[in-house]
């Protein structure tokens, strides 16, 4: 009995010096794992952007939605919607098929802002966008738009950045005619 009374003592104070040692292990380690290299994130949010550009001038829509996680949310013209991958690369590609990017080009650099763990940023971008595209008759448009949106991205366990939201908004587009005289194949209604 007497060596168990011994042993409970010693038990009963070596555990508090364990959980303070666990304790204080887990607070070094956290302390340790260092601040988020926001600079190296922050170039490669920049590279998603001009990617971005790149798969726009290129109608490139499955480079467009790569960057998107599944079922990313788009909240544009008044809705919210979750699309899914491949519903939104065939939509993307519906409309890359209509339209010519002629210019798509930062108005102001985009802004970047982090969550304080290094884990979810937000890009504000502010955007001059023109296109052209053949309008009812086959005549072809050139249409202006300054764009301004929001696209919150959250870093993947495998380290990569996805766009999990984008806001989106703009100004009413200008639109002229270039030509007078329809474009071959350009009638919409044949497609």
């Amino acid at each position: 009995m007497h060596a168990f009374i011994s042993s409970h003592f010693y038990l009963s104070r070596l555990v508090p010096s364990l959980s303070l040692l666990v304790m204080f292990s887990g607070v070094i380690i956290y302390s340790c794992r260092g601040k988020p290299n926001l600079e190296k994130a922050r170039q490669e949010l920049l590279a998603l952007h001009q990617e971005q550009q790149t798969a726009h001038l290129t109608e490139n829509a499955r480079m467009l939605i790569d960057q998107s996680a599944d079922n990313a949310i788009s909240i544009n013209r008044g809705k919210i919607s979750r699309l899914a991958r491949d519903s939104s690369i065939r939509r993307f590609e519906k409309y890359f098929a209509g339209i010519t990017h002629k210019k798509w080009e930062d108005v102001h650099p985009p802004e970047i802002y982090f969550s304080d763990d290094g884990s979810m940023a937000y890009v504000i971008v502010d955007k001059r966008v023109v296109i052209t595209y053949p309008d009812e008759k086959g005549k072809m448009q050139e249409e202006s738009t300054h764009f301004a949106w929001v696209n919150i991205y959250k870093k993947q366990a495998d380290g990569q950045w996805k766009s999990v939201c984008i806001a989106s908004t703009n100004e009413p587009s200008q639109v002229i005619s270039l030509s007078e005289t329809p474009v071959p194949g350009g009638d919409p209604a044949a497609r």
